[in-house]
């Protein structure tokens, strides 16, 4: 049977896995490497998932239609892995870009890639929202 191809989220946990180990490592030389392995293996996470993304927005794109709810979650999520705390400003400039060159569509996507960034990154509840 052949192998499937690895996942992002395999790569993630390659890259974590590896900076465990180069916590532990006592040579300072040998660490480095291990972190070098890691942002090795991040960087074809995030290759990953912007072909993923990418790939979503053609089709939104093709069919003059907005993502599904479940992409643009993912989508978010995936961009806050890959950008942390700046995902909400990437979004904002891909955003500010489409809108420019008459992309409505696409800046539309984009925003709405935005409000759910924000949403996940939301530290406090609404007025009247109830906690779990």
């Amino acid at each position: 049977m052949a192998e499937s191809a690895p996942t992002a989220k395999s790569y993630r946990n390659y890259a974590v896995t590896l900076r465990q180990a180069a916590n532990d490592v006592a040579s300072h030389e040998n660490r480095a490497y291990l972190r070098a392995f890691a942002d090795n293996y991040d960087n074809r996470a995030a290759s990953i998932e912007n072909a993923a993304t990418e790939t979503v927005l053609q089709n939104c794109r093709q069919t003059g239609t907005l993502m599904d709810e479940i992409d643009t979650w993912r989508t978010a999520g995936s961009l806050m892995t890959q950008h942390g705390d700046m995902a909400g400003v990437t979004v904002a400039q891909h955003a500010d870009a489409l809108f420019t060159k008459n992309d409505h569509l696409g800046a539309a996507i984009w925003n709405r890639i935005g409000r759910a960034i924000a949403e996940l990154q939301r530290q406090k509840p609404h007025q009247g929202e109830s906690m779990n």
